[in-house]
């Protein structure tokens, strides 16, 4: 009985899981693809860590990511903006609720204007 008590404090007391937003629509660009999708792999063995990802509509439709471990594992949102485009920097953030969201991960340099939470930017090359 106080095993059962101890466990359920326990479990009332969890945090709840972190929502993680990946942008990873450059999943299929070089370098940048090969660590965004070591990434993902990463997040989803993570305890507590509730992944969703942007993705641009070929990507969703590709038959090559679905066969990938990882694909049916997480949230996919989908949106085509370009990167590096005027869409990218100033109308994405208009389409995405950021607020369903605890932190925001970009893994390329280009941070939408407006995004309202946490954010994590990784810059790859510097030279």
């Amino acid at each position: 009985m106080e095993a059962e008590r101890s466990q359920l404090a326990a479990e009332s007391f969890a945090a709840p899981a972190l929502k993680v937003l990946l942008d990873a629509r450059k999943i299929r660009d070089g370098g940048i693809g090969v660590s965004t999708e070591n990434l993902i792999c990463g997040l989803l063995e993570q305890p507590g860590v509730d992944l969703s990802v942007i993705l641009r509509g070929d990507a969703v439709d590709s038959a090559e990511l679905r066969r990938s471990d990882w694909f049916n594992k997480i949230s996919v949102i989908e949106d085509n903006a370009e990167p590096y485009s005027y869409d990218e920097l100033f109308r994405l953030p208009r389409r995405i609720d950021f607020s369903n969201f605890d932190v925001y991960h970009v893994p390329h340099y280009t941070l939408p204007f407006g995004v309202n939470i946490p954010t994590v930017i990784t810059v790859h090359d510097l030279i």
